[in-house]
């Protein structure tokens, strides 16, 4: 007899139930972490995925679950785990590109009516839109909130004789176009520019060459985002 089956005499597969629930406990202990700001809650959470790992445990050591019928359980819950992780990430990036969106709308809006009529105007409307899904989805435990600005876009889609999922799609393209103008074509102040009267078109430069690393970062992040978003809308049936 191998070690291994010496230290779990119920045998092998008794052994790959054990680490299956170890897995289960330990990814459930790395998503509260990162997820859960509120310790008393972050404790109860990885209370109750450790007391669902001993049941199971225990179940297949007294022979009243099989141990591939404890396997489907652990695994089962790792992977609404993970989903459920995955879906609070990209809510929190989409709350965070939301806000982005506002504060490069309300700056485009600064700089004269024009920019704000056909760009800043529509960012603030698109940021506040992202800020109010994710912010709801996040706060109901939900992923399908639909906030007014896409609500119009579908409407649209539907006088055009089109569904929910061409309006969808109209909607993250016009997300990734205002971002790619406001990345690629739009001016902004260069550092230490100064003026007497006003700002000279010399004074500015094009946005990607005046941003930090960081936000370039976090706006080609948000970008992948929306367009994640977009072939998933565009393979929906």
């Amino acid at each position: 007899m191998s070690a291994r089956q010496g230290n779990y005499p119920l045998g092998l597969d008794y052994w790959d139930v054990n680490q299956a629930a170890t897995r289960l406990t330990a990814f459930a202990c790395t998503v509260s972490a990162r997820h859960l700001s509120h310790g008393m809650g972050r404790m109860q959470f990885n209370r109750e995925i450790a007391y669902f790992s001993k049941q199971v445990m225990d179940k297949v050591a007294l022979r009243e679950l099989s141990p591939e019928d404890g396997l489907k359980l652990l695994r089962a819950e790792e992977v609404s785990l993970r989903g459920q992780a995955e879906t609070l990430g990209l809510q929190a990036i989409g709350l965070v590109g939301g806000v982005s969106q506002m504060a490069a709308g309300a700056g485009a809006c600064a700089t004269g009516p024009l920019l704000c009529t056909f760009f800043g105007a529509p960012m603030l409307a698109h940021g506040a839109n992202n800020v109010y899904e994710n912010a709801s989805n996040m706060w109901n435990k939900r992923s399908d909130t639909v906030g007014p600005v896409r609500k119009g876009y579908q409407h649209i889609a539907s006088e055009l004789g089109h569904g929910e999922r061409e309006g969808n799609i109209a909607y993250y393209t016009a997300d990734l176009g205002m971002a790619g103008y406001g990345v690629f074509f739009r001016k902004l102040l260069k550092p230490g520019a100064w003026r007497l009267y006003k700002y000279h078109d010399v004074d500015r430069a094009r946005a990607f060459r005046v941003m930090g690393h960081h936000t370039l970062l976090l706006e080609g992040v948000i970008s992948g985002l929306t367009s994640y978003q977009l072939i998933l809308e565009h393979f929906r049936k």
